[in-house]
């Protein structure tokens, strides 16, 4: 049952992407922003086929530089770069992250699961670097553009799984729920400040 539901979800998720996502991102000034930027997949893939020593080095020096810039530097889950408050957004979404992944509960998980979620991890992280390589960036540019930290956001639960504290204590717990608490608050004082 539950492989005919995935099948199922499958089947509509590609139908709605095919028959009216599609073509309503094109209504969105994508299609402007493909003609002036020499934005075409298909041309990049035979760009990457004929010269895959160059592809090779622009994808491995995205995926080594960018990530500073993504999640730390210019961190905008909702695109925020115009944001008054974006330094200080930025450096407390990086320490309530560093908290939220150091002080999540250990599963005991066996060593063999965490490291195939780590795979996992990789594989998704990797593949989004890819979909933008080919979906948002020029064809021939020498890096990636469109990646931003919100792409990330579904895949981050998966590494307080592999890293969760190994004590469960209350005291962390209720520490937790301070910094948390504390953290949308600040959060919510950012923004009032920065736009009212």
């Amino acid at each position: 049952m539950s492989k005919m539901t995935a099948l199922l979800l499958i089947v509509i998720a590609g139908a709605y992407s095919n028959f009216y996502a599609s073509k309503e991102l094109l209504k969105g000034g994508r299609i402007d922003y493909y003609i002036q930027n020499n934005v075409n997949p298909t041309n990049q893939i035979n760009y990457i086929i004929h010269n895959p020593a160059s592809a090779v080095i622009t994808f491995v020096k995205s995926l080594i530089f960018l990530p500073y810039l993504i999640f730390i530097k210019d961190c905008s889950f909702f695109h925020l770069i115009l944001f008054p408050g974006l330094d200080i957004y930025n450096a407390l979404c990086l320490i309530f992250f560093i908290v939220f992944l150091f002080l999540s509960e250990d599963l005991k998980m066996a060593k063999r699961k965490k490291l195939e979620l780590i795979i996992l991890f990789l594989i998704i992280y990797t593949s989004i670097f890819f979909i933008q390589y080919l979906s948002w960036t020029p064809v021939g540019y020498d890096g990636i553009l469109g990646v931003g930290a919100r792409y990330f956001i579904p895949i981050l639960a998966i590494l307080p799984l592999v890293f969760g504290h190994k004590s469960n204590s209350e005291k962390l717990t209720k520490y937790f729920i301070v910094f948390t608490t504390i953290f949308l608050s600040g959060m919510l004082l950012i923004i009032i400040a920065g736009f009212y």
